[in-house]
């Protein structure tokens, strides 16, 4: 129930909805790096259709700097975002995403998010991390995951 590293990508089936997936994300850098590219952990869904919603974490030299973003099929660039939300770096933040029949809601840290439309179906959970920071970087470590079907 937990990922560390300085990149990859996790993805497992989600099975049947809906359904509460919560995690602790760690930015263990801190203020170390100051790269306002390099420290990023996602965690999100695939749907049905191809496309994919996405939380992401980023670690701007000590700020985490949050949104949540919707693209379509084969998209780097989103179509919907929301955020920013910021947390200082150094301590795990509390994730949570909500999928429910027709939308996502996602909180972090206790702070809720706007709920998002769901296109299609969420088939996938994804969860990702990279780090372009030098070699003495610490990982991102995404812990605590948990998949609860709700009634």
């Amino acid at each position: 129930d937990a990922l560390t590293g300085l990149h990859g990508r996790i993805l497992r089936d989600l099975g049947t909805l809906p359904c509460r997936i919560s995690c602790q994300v760690h930015h263990q850098n801190g203020a170390k790096n100051a790269d306002p590219h390099s420290d990023t952990a996602q965690i999100g869904v695939e749907l049905s259709n191809g496309g994919r919603i996405e939380l992401t974490l980023s670690n701007l030299g000590g700020i985490i700097f949050t949104t949540i973003n919707s693209y379509k099929i084969g998209e780097e660039v989103p179509y919907h975002s929301q955020g920013p939300i910021t947390f200082p770096a150094g301590k795990p933040i509390p994730v949570t995403l909500t999928l429910r029949d027709d939308a996502l809601i996602a909180a972090v840290d206790g702070n809720p998010l706007s709920p998002i439309a769901l296109p299609a179906a969420p088939t996938r959970l994804c969860l990702s991390a990279n780090i372009k920071a030098p070699a003495e970087a610490l990982p991102i470590e995404v812990s605590a995951l948990n998949v609860r079907r709700l009634k």
